[in-house]
């Protein structure tokens, strides 16, 4: 765990310390030109939801949508993906540009979730059995909520919440189509 501790006017703070503009020059160019400003080249990911689709099932899916399953990343062609090594059920695709993994009728159904590879850490390490009751404090948009139900199969409790009501809906909105 990381703390920060900042001594201001008499006070202990343990939020980190704001990062300005002119604390940073190299920021300043692409905030001021309006680009995208995270990390370009960063691999898509796609998370099969195995409440609705199995590996052999997502792979004949794809397969029809035009994407081919590659041995590794050294494999992977323009339209493929391959399996990622760590996470279980994640599948990795080119980066956001280079691939049209959103338009996937896949997505939309939810028989896979666009999602981060760190997002789904937290349900792998907590690992939850079917039948268990989880709490999800800070649940919107819904993706480790999802993938919480989905390591349950299905069976037990998701206590979701987040503290604002537009992300609730979001979350309520996102999670419909996931099962």
């Amino acid at each position: 765990v990381l703390t920060f501790t900042q001594q201001r006017h008499g006070q202990t703070s343990r939020r980190p310390p704001a990062l300005r503009c002119e604390e940073a020059p190299t920021l300043r160019p692409c905030l001021m030109q309006g680009e995208d400003t995270r990390l370009p080249g960063l691999p898509r990911y796609v998370r099969i939801n195995t409440l609705k689709l199995g590996a052999k099932a997502a792979d004949r899916a794809l397969l029809e949508s035009g994407y081919r399953r590659a041995a590794d990343a050294a494999d992977a062609g323009k339209r493929s993906y391959h399996c990622d090594e760590d996470v279980p059920d994640l599948l990795v695709f080119k980066p956001k540009g280079k691939s049209d993994i959103s338009r996937l009728p896949l997505v939309a159904t939810g028989e896979v979730v666009v999602q981060q590879k760190a997002s789904c850490f937290p349900a792998l390490a907590l690992a939850p059995p079917p039948g268990a009751v989880v709490i999800d404090g800070c649940a919107a948009p819904g993706n480790k909520t999802s993938h919480l139900a989905m390591l349950m199969e299905n069976r037990g409790r998701v206590l979701a919440f987040d503290v604002n009501e537009r992300r609730c809906a979001l979350l309520r909105d996102r999670l419909a189509p996931t099962g």
